[in-house]
């Protein structure tokens, strides 16, 4: 089906326009900063440049020269292939990012038109062209633009896997999740959500739905058997697609290491003396950097990187068990660093993120306060909030992990202002 027939009258155009506004955006930040020399990559950055240069996946945190899963290898060797073609310079990967962010505007479109309303998907198109978080990110060397444009993709595909008569769209929706997964393992969490999510919105009456109207997301009827077989498909091909990344790392390290080993690295850094819900100690310095001496010198005793995350794990569940009550201590300054920012955490645009982003709440907040009758359409938000907020209480959180959800802020924003000029537009 041809663009036009899909979207009729200007839709075409509006798409085309609001991915050129997007780019341009991005393109501008970009040069408008100039931080070509000086962005880093941190980790991925180090283990990109040792791949091509004949190194391995290696890196050397710890003073020695060693293979490591430490990284997510997604953004890694994302950064490897443009290393590799345009040398070590950073010019190239921003305007990669700027693209994939572009790309992410008419996803964002069909989700809104799928799940609230075709205006709402159009105006939350603009607001993600130019929400200032998304455009700043395609400057930044990691791999949130990416994650984003992913996870609204996979979601999409799973809209249509549910609605599809045959099972092409799980395949889609799998490479899409084990994609997502060598980017952040936890994605796999998501699942539980998408499913529940899914079969809430299977247990409603069915109701006639046409693509090219643009009507808010409505299930046909599935039989219960075939929407779990289509998960099941799903999680399959996610589970082929980052199989060989477990074959390495099993051939390296000879244990099971499905993606990273990072998750006792990542335990002790929210839950130990020093921690505070972030990445930084109150007084300002890196958690890492209070780290206690004894400590570090089992890390640097131990034989790899999957020896030093059992240490770092081992502490974890030592200091928590120690004082139980630490851990619930520590519960508001992660959902502050999560859902706000950190207090201690150093930012180039610090007053015009937090304004940006309180902007955002005032809008999708009510957003959500109008939208609760048609909570079905929109449960799959909820879940996705509540699952990664359940998921860095247990480690530590930072407002990077928030931004990848915004979109669905995004979504609520552009729907309560569609409401708002509905009434006004009544009034006489």
């Amino acid at each position: 089906m041809s663009i036009q027939k899909r979207f009729p009258d200007s839709s075409a155009s509006l798409f085309v326009g609001l991915c050129l506004l997007a780019l341009l955006a991005r393109l501008a930040v970009i040069f408008a900063l100039k931080n070509f020399s000086g962005v880093t990559g941190f980790e991925n950055e180090e283990i990109a440049l040792n791949l091509i240069a004949g190194r391995g996946y290696s890196w050397s945190r710890w003073g020695i020269l060693e293979p490591t899963a430490f990284m997510y290898p997604l953004y890694t060797f994302f950064l490897a292939a443009h290393f590799w073609l345009f040398g070590h310079r950073w010019l190239p990967v921003e305007i990669s990012q700027a693209v994939i962010g572009a790309l992410g505007t008419p996803l964002i479109v069909v989700l809104g038109s799928r799940l609230f309303d075709r205006g709402t998907g159009w105006l939350a198109g603009l607001i993600y062209a130019l929400y200032p978080v998304y455009v700043y990110w395609c400057a930044q060397g990691q791999g949130l633009v990416i994650e984003t444009v992913l996870l609204m993709a996979w979601l999409i595909a799973a809209i249509k896997m549910a609605e599809a008569k045959g099972p092409a769209w799980a395949w889609a929706a799998g490479a899409l999740l084990g994609l997502l997964a060598l980017s952040k393992t936890l994605y796999l969490l998501l699942v539980p959500a998408l499913a529940l999510w899914l079969w809430a919105r299977n247990t409603r009456p069915p109701h006639p739905h046409n693509l090219s109207t643009f009507q808010p997301f409505n299930l046909s009827t599935l039989p219960p058997f075939h929407l779990w077989l289509r998960l099941c498909i799903m999680l399959v091909v996610a589970g082929a697609v980052i199989f060989p990344w477990t074959s390495r790392n099993v051939a390296v390290f000879h244990r099971l290491i499905l993606v990273t080993d990072n998750t006792g690295y990542n335990l002790w850094l929210g839950n130990n003396p020093a921690a505070t819900g972030g990445l930084f100690a109150a007084d300002g310095r890196a958690v890492t950097e209070s780290m206690d001496p004894a400590l570090r010198a089992t890390v640097l005793a131990a034989p790899d990187d999957p020896a030093r995350d059992a240490v770092f794990r081992e502490a974890a569940w030592s200091y928590l068990r120690a004082d139980p009550g630490a851990f619930f201590r520590r519960i508001p300054g992660k959902l502050r660093a999560l859902w706000y920012f950190e207090p201690t955490m150093p930012s180039r645009f610090h007053l015009l993120r937090v304004l940006a982003y309180l902007a955002l709440l005032a809008l999708a907040l009510p957003g959500m306060v109008l939208a609760r009758r048609r909570w079905k359409d929109h449960l799959i938000f909820y879940l996705l909030f509540l699952t990664i907020t359940a998921i860095y209480l247990v480690f530590f959180g930072q407002a990077r992990f928030r931004f990848v959800l915004e979109f669905g802020l995004i979504l609520f924003a552009g729907y309560a202002v569609c409401q708002w000029g509905q009434l006004t537009a009544r009034r006489p």
